[in-house]
């Protein structure tokens, strides 16, 4: 086999649907950053409404960018098995998108739960301290 058909048969295992899948790190990424400009307006506001319309948001992006982490991993292990099929000359390794995908979904979710935390908790002080 020569060398030209090594590297199409790679372009081939590597293509398959794979940039179709990896279009939502992106889109959760502006989701995320959707979500940080509501926390901000809840930080000026604090309103029930602005609370809502964050904590919604920022779920939003947590469930985004776990699903894109999972995509990520999956696609990962299938290009490496087909590249591994083809050729033992290459190899294919997690990259830092990955990892910063998977940095993204824990501070996500963490910042999901300091929002419903804050969000919510700070209506109720204000309520008690009107009476």
């Amino acid at each position: 086999m020569s060398s030209s058909s090594h590297l199409e048969g790679l372009q081939d295992a590597i293509d398959d649907g794979l940039t179709f899948a990896l279009v939502l790190n992106p889109i959760a990424c502006a989701i995320a950053f959707l979500a940080f400009l509501l926390a901000i307006w809840y930080a000026s506001r604090k309103t029930r409404l602005s609370a809502f319309i964050g904590v919604g948001v920022s779920l939003l992006a947590a469930i985004l960018t776990t699903i894109a982490f999972i995509i990520d991993i999956t696609a990962m292990k299938i290009a490496k098995k087909n590249v591994e099929k083809i050729s033992d000359n290459f190899s294919v390794v997690y990259g830092q998108t990955t990892w910063m995908t998977l940095g993204a979904m824990i501070l996500l979710w963490f910042g999901v739960f300091l929002f419903c935390i804050v969000g919510f908790r700070g209506r109720r002080q204000r309520r008690k301290e009107t009476y």
